[in-house]
């Protein structure tokens, strides 16, 4: 071997063991590092199992968090669905309310006008009675009572009452030129009301043959077919004896009014119908609303309206039944002195309406019947426009009867509308048959439901049939619910708007767009997925509610055919009422 070949392995032997030294302290560190690497291991497998702990804590809590908020989201959507129907129906009510506070407001304000801006009438009606019956009781003094009726009378120089009173003091204080004079000024102004005015004077001073005058005086003015209002008051005082003092003048009234009663058949032989008819027309219209009230089915039958009106009927027989019961009981009270029948009469004459009063009256009784009408104006214009919008007009004997039977004026007589009942009642009889034949027609054995979309017709006898077309209904519509929910849609726009971000970083990659697409796709179908979950029970509590919903608005269905039946059969006892008058 060279000197050269041994070097070389002995540089060789060197690099060698250098080698050998550099991969013993690799293997050193790698055995450190490996050593090191478990008890790494180690402390996180223990961390692991730490977190695994922690996680399950975690899930049960979420767990239960989440299905809170989700029993609060399904109670707030059907809550919100509630309170959506409550709104719509709290809308339509507002103009009912609004129309019942303006109508009470006009109550108000034309009651006040009516008794101040009239007061003098009022002052001037009480003087003319009490002068009367002081004049009669000889306790009125010319100085006191004179005084008082001159100043009424010159505060009301347009009515015809101030210069009738007037005349009367006149002539007790043997005025006769003054009298007569202020007699001609109050024919000039009303000539009906002031003939009868003394007529009924004269009576209650026994003064017959002054009356008769005054009686041939106001005939001489009257159409037996062309009729005023005041006619009534001829009529009171004969059927409450006023005219009794006199045979011979009794029986002439008597005779005038038994000739009247004759002819209404014979002159118009349709005339039974008519008063059937308008009996009929009259109880179709008659102002009265149940005050019942069904709220499930107000909500979901489609047919309410129609079934609160049919009862609304029914429900007359009863009040028109107490109505005239009443009225037939306070005739069986009438006062048995003559003299104060006489002045009873006097009182209802010049008590009756001025024209510009009967202007205020009737916006008065207007807004009245507004009230009475709950606020449904176009009932109440109904009504008025049937019993009170005008100012009596002359007309027939046949018509007033009529009008004095069914008159809304409380001013009428009880005897006068008596008469007019005693000689309609048959026809009047038929003509509220002919109402409640009607009605009944209208009532159905099965009504339409809705709730929620789904419609069916059925009794109240129904339910569980009901009830299973109803869940058909929401299963079938479970898909069409959830879809259309707002909620639903924003999540599923998330969904799309991270897939196309996807899409897009196929083309033109930029990492903090596709982190964003990400984590909106992820977001997005969470709110999603947790969504779907809450709709099922949101679903699940619509359905459960509207088979309540639907259970109650039968059962009040039931109970709204007892009322109608109960009411229904009051139809009896208003029959019954007229054929006790006679």
């Amino acid at each position: 071997m060279t000197e050269e070949e041994a070097r070389a392995q002995l540089e060789e032997a060197e690099r060698l063991r250098e080698q050998i030294n550099s991969l013993i302290n690799r293997i050193s560190r790698l055995t450190k590092e490996n050593s090191e690497l478990r008890i790494e291991l180690d402390s996180l497998m223990r961390n692991i199992s730490i977190l695994a702990s922690n996680a399950k804590t975690m899930d049960s809590e979420v767990f239960a968090l989440m299905s809170y908020v989700s029993d609060k989201v399904n109670q707030a959507d059907t809550g919100t669905y509630e309170l959506s129907a409550l709104i719509e129906e709290l809308s339509s009510s507002y103009f009912t309310f609004k129309n019942l506070s303006t109508a009470s407001k006009n109550v108000s304000h034309y009651t006040d006008e009516y008794y101040t801006k009239f007061s003098f009438f009022h002052d001037l009606r009480r003087i003319a009675l009490g002068y009367v019956v002081g004049l009669d009781a000889h306790i009125c003094s010319d100085e006191n009572m004179r005084k008082k009726v001159e100043k009424i009378y010159l505060q009301n120089t347009d009515y015809w009452l101030a210069y009738g009173i007037m005349a009367v003091m006149l002539w007790a204080s043997d005025e006769e030129e003054a009298a007569s004079r202020a007699v001609t000024k109050a024919m000039s102004m009303d000539f009906l009301s002031t003939s009868l005015f003394f007529l009924l004077i004269n009576l209650r001073f026994t003064r017959t043959e002054a009356a008769k005058k005054w009686y041939l005086c106001y005939l001489s003015r009257v159409d037996k077919n062309n009729l005023g209002p005041e006619w009534q008051y001829i009529l009171q005082a004969y059927l409450k004896g006023a005219f009794g003092g006199d045979t011979e003048f009794s029986n002439h009234i008597r005779e005038y009014f038994i000739d009247m009663i004759q002819s209404l058949e014979s002159m118009n032989p349709e005339y039974k119908n008519q008063v059937t008819a308008k009996t009929r027309e009259y109880a179709e219209i008659y102002l009265h609303i149940t005050d019942q009230e069904y709220e499930h089915l107000r909500r979901y039958c489609k047919d309410y309206d129609q079934m609160k009106k049919l009862l609304s009927d029914a429900e007359k027989n009863g009040v028109l039944a107490t109505r005239y019961k009443n009225l037939l009981e306070g005739e069986k009270k009438e006062n048995q002195d003559l003299f104060q029948r006489i002045e009873d009469i006097l009182y209802s004459l010049i008590n009756s309406y001025d024209q510009e009063e009967f202007i205020v009256i009737k916006n008065l009784r207007y807004n009245e019947m507004i009230v009475r009408a709950k606020g449904d104006i176009g009932l109440a214009q109904q009504f008025f426009h049937a019993s009170f919008e005008k100012e009596p007009d002359r007309t027939s004997f046949d018509k007033l009867l009529f009008d004095w039977a069914f008159t809304e004026d409380e001013r009428i007589d009880i005897s006068v509308r008596k008469f007019a009942f005693s000689h309609l009642k048959k026809w009047i009889c038929a003509g509220f048959e002919a109402f409640a034949k009607e009605y009944r027609q209208k009532e159905k054995e099965n009504y339409i439901f809705t709730i929620d979309g789904w419609e069916g017709i059925y009794d109240e006898d129904s339910y569980e049939e009901a009830k299973v077309s109803l869940s058909k209904h929401y299963y079938k519509n479970r898909f069409k619910d959830t879809i259309s929910d707002n909620y639903i849609k924003v999540f599923s726009g998330m969904c799309l708007a991270s897939l196309l971000i996807i899409l897009i970083m196929f083309f033109f990659f930029q990492k903090i767009a596709l982190v964003i697409g990400i984590l909106l796709g992820i977001v997005g179908g969470f709110l999603l997925w947790r969504r779907i979950v809450d709709m099922m029970g949101i679903l699940k509590a619509r359905r459960d509610k509207g088979c309540k919903f639907l259970n109650s608005a039968m059962e009040e269905l039931r109970q709204w055919r007892k009322d109608y039946k109960q009411a229904d059969e009051k139809a009896a006892d208003l029959i019954q009422v007229f054929e006790e008058f006679n």
